[in-house]
């Protein structure tokens, strides 16, 4: 399991929700601040390798979001887990780290729409930003490349798993340590990431799949997977965010049409430039290394973050 120093970790408590982030100082001679804004199923310790590679280009900052990571889900102050929510808990935290000007953001899945829906909802933020990258990132549910069954099968779990009662069952029959056992070993030969894996590794992989699944609230997985799948941030659009958004993607994504991706931001920034990764599968290994990362990320992403 990826270990982060406790130097580089600190408490967060932003609108009532508690959690942490990571902030790992820059380097001598480089003053870039950068943000990594996760997606969905999170933990610091996934995405450190991925922060310590930005580390080499300046101040890293990585906040845990409302219900991942282990921090508070905004049903703990009788909120829902909206793009709004999310906006609204982006901007607050990058106004509390005094992040407002010349800021590299770099963010992932998810992350890509609620950074989006930060521009749009607080138009101030757009001049905070120099650089906004999007890593697989997506705006629309119609982005989606996947089987009708997949679809279907993640949003008959979403549906139930998204409400009060609906959860509870799934956590007591699904998340048990019986079913977790048996859900992961089945998961271990089925995953894409996994399926070659030798076995030190895929032991390393479940362990961390683990980790993932006790740290992140289940009803506030179900109810953005619906904003996922259902969602379209061009619905809020009423001008073009005045940036080009740099997308990070790879040719063989299981999960999106990297077309259909084009079209749909370019609906909502003025500009888009796409980079590919080294990659066979969405995003990289849960247990990459940094040099792994260097190693898989795109030149025109480099030369963005040294400019």
């Amino acid at each position: 399991m990826i270990k982060i120093p406790e130097k580089y970790i600190q408490s967060i408590n932003l609108n009532g929700l508690s959690g942490r982030m990571l902030r790992m100082p820059a380097p001598k001679g480089k003053n870039k601040k950068i943000v990594y804004i996760h997606g969905q199923h999170h933990a610091l310790e996934r995405f450190y390798t991925i922060a310590e590679f930005l580390n080499d280009y300046g101040e890293v900052y990585m906040p845990d979001m409302p219900g991942f990571g282990g921090m508070d889900s905004f049903y703990t102050i009788d909120k829902q887990p909206t793009y709004d929510a999310y906006a609204d808990y982006l901007y607050t935290y990058l106004k509390s780290q005094k992040l407002t000007s010349d800021l590299y953001i770099l963010a992932s899945s998810f992350g890509s729409q609620v950074m989006t829906r930060m521009f749009q909802k607080y138009p101030e933020s757009v001049s905070w930003v120099k650089v906004p990258v999007a890593f697989v990132g997506f705006a629309s549910g119609s982005n989606f490349h996947v089987s009708r069954l997949y679809k279907a099968f993640i949003l008959a779990l979403a549906y139930p798993a998204s409400t009060r009662l609906g959860v509870a069952i799934i956590n007591a029959v699904g998340f048990n340590p019986i079913s977790m056992r048996i859900f992961l070993w089945i998961f271990s030969f089925i995953k894409s990431k996994m399926q070659h894996e030798d076995p030190a590794t895929k032991k390393e992989m479940v362990a961390m799949e683990r980790m993932l699944w006790s740290v992140n609230d289940h009803r506030t997985h179900a109810a953005t997977a619906l904003l996922m799948f259902k969602g379209d941030l061009r619905r809020f659009s009423k001008q073009k965010i005045s940036h080009t958004l740099h997308n990070i993607m790879t040719d063989n994504d299981q999960y999106f049409d990297n077309q259909e991706v084009k079209d749909a931001f370019l609906e909502l920034y003025e500009g888009y430039e796409a980079s590919n990764l080294d990659l066979h599968v969405h995003a990289p290994s849960m247990i990459a290394s940094k040099q792994d990362v260097a190693e898989m990320m795109p030149l025109g992403v480099k030369h963005l973050l040294e400019a």
